[in-house]
Formats: structure tokens, sequence, C-alpha cells
């Protein structure tokens, strides 16, 4: 399954067996609880905010939020879809720090 599977007019499957969401507020401790479900070792994917963040200012470029807030929700848009897809295949369970569409609408609040 990809996530560019649609279903009908503007309906995207998302849906996985073993695919899990770890979301809250900033600050709630998401990290904190990622790190020791992947001492377990369970597959965490986090969220890719820090890392865009960390790339965007090193090339000085616009997808930051205090520069171009609608470009950096693009950017973790299209991380966040590419982490999906790569990890579409794997059977094993899989924790996503916050989903595209969470990360979304926060961003346009």
């Amino acid at each position: 399954m990809n996530i560019t599977s649609i279903n009908e007019p503007g309906i995207i499957t998302l849906i996985k067996n073993n695919f899990f969401i770890l979301t809250g507020a900033m600050g709630a401790g998401k990290s904190t609880v990622l790190n020791k479900i992947r001492e377990k070792g369970i597959s965490c994917i986090e969220e890719p905010a820090r890392e865009i963040l960390k790339e965007q200012r090193r090339i000085n470029g616009e997808g930051v939020p205090e520069k171009n807030p609608k470009e950096f929700n693009n950017l973790m848009l299209q991380r966040m879809i590419r982490q999906y897809n790569i990890n579409s295949d794997k059977n094993e369970i899989i924790i996503f720090d916050r989903e595209f569409l969470t990360s979304s609408v926060i961003m346009n609040c």
C-alpha cells in the first residue's frame, strides 16, 4: 500500500495494521516515549521537523517557520509522505512521531 493510493476523489488510504502514531503537544514527552519504545527494538520514525530546520538553516533556506511557514509545512508534508512510503511494505510494528495531518493542522493554526 502506498500513501498515494486513492479510493475516491480526495480520499487517501493511510490504514496499515502495523503503523501506529504517537501524537501530542510539543513538550508532552513524545520523544522520551519513542526512545523507550526504540529501546525495546520497535521501529520508530521521528517527526522530520528538527531535520528540516537543521537542513534549511544550514543552507539559509526559506523553509523555516520564521521565514516561510507555508514552505516549512510543505517540506514537512513531503518528508512525512516519503517516510510513510519508504516503510509501506514493512510488516513489523512502526511508530510514527505524529503524522502529517496533525502536523499540517498545527502549522496552519
